[in-house]
């Protein structure tokens, strides 16, 4: 199996900053370090000198790897950033659009939406790293490709490890089996074959067994595991970001041409939509079972344009 070579083509900034300064709390060694980077050690020191001159320049949380090349981005002023945490804080926040102009406004310093929505993003629900196994789902033989899943997660941040064994890849399927042998059984039970009817259920499921039903291997809820967790500072999760695109990320994309007669198949139905005939959109088919066509895929220079949006039920 080729690898890829670069860091960043494998994992996402926020996990290596999160590693790095692990290994600089002495919570990991430096084998279990170059271990979970997949680098050597060498490497990772490499890594860690550059990681600490910028924890030195107080910069800590906007480090990343470097490519083999290309320009890096100069940091903001400290004016600059405490103005646009107020903004994106306020209720309801301001848009990144708006940030901007006002920080060209207030201090005379020129920026893009984008530049603003990369900054809100590096804020602290979004997990940093997943860890799956090899499945098609979630691994592209394909040298430096990625798959749908993969490539919507990068888009916010999110890595996945790879669980190198068997007996790793153990561990996760636990997870999935105890939902795949309980949820088809009551769905079955109570006559439900709609998702708008499944997702309410799956939900009140999962609050049930998450604080109600005690683990057999650590003597408690996984609530309470996750609370104490917390306390210890054992987690790494961040703010799921107020992003146009969420909903359309996280949805089954695929491409398809526009007739014609200017119209899309969607279902069993064939809907009129405003794009050019011929012309290839993107059919998004959310978990809810609503279904949105886009003029574009997710790109986070651009805003989501919407051609359709309804409802298969």
């Amino acid at each position: 199996m080729k690898k890829i070579s670069q860091l960043l083509k494998r994992l996402c900034a926020p996990f290596v900053r999160d590693l790095l300064q692990q290994f600089r709390d002495s919570s990991c060694s430096a084998t279990q370090a170059a271990e979970q980077l997949q680098v050597s050690k060498r490497r990772l020191y490499q890594l860690f000198h550059s990681y600490l001159k910028a924890v030195g320049q107080r910069k800590a949380h906007q480090w990343s790897p470097r490519l083999s090349s290309g320009a890096r981005r100069a940091a903001w002023p400290k004016t600059v950033q405490d103005l646009v945490v107020r903004l994106l804080k306020a209720k309801p926040p301001c848009s990144y659009s708006l940030v901007a102009s006002e920080c060209l406004r207030r201090l005379h310093h020129t920026v893009d939406r984008a530049t603003v929505r990369r900054f809100a993003l590096q804020a602290t629900g979004l997990p940093l790293c997943l860890y799956v196994d090899f499945h098609s789902f979630f691994f592209s033989h394909l040298p430096g490709a990625h798959t749908q899943l993969a490539d919507s997660l990068r888009f916010y941040g999110v890595s996945l490890r790879f669980a190198p064994t068997p007996q790793a890849k153990g561990k996760i399927e636990r997870g999935h089996q105890f939902w795949q042998k309980r949820f088809p059984a009551l769905l079955a039970a109570d006559a439900i074959t709609t998702l708008v009817e499944a997702n309410p259920l799956l939900e009140v499921l999962r609050r049930h067994h998450n604080t109600m039903e005690q683990h057999r291997e650590i003597r408690c809820t996984p609530q309470a595991a996750w609370d104490q967790a917390k306390k210890e500072s054992r987690w790494a999760l961040r703010p799921a970001p107020a992003c146009p695109w969420w909903p359309y990320v996280f949805s089954q994309r695929t491409r398809i041409r526009v007739g014609d007669d200017g119209r899309v198949a969607v279902g069993t139905q064939r809907l009129s939509v405003d794009a050019p005939p011929r012309s290839k959109v993107i059919h998004c088919q959310h978990p809810n079972g609503d279904v949105t066509v886009l003029q574009q895929p997710p790109d986070p220079e651009k805003m989501p344009v919407v051609l359709l949006s309804t409802r298969l039920c």
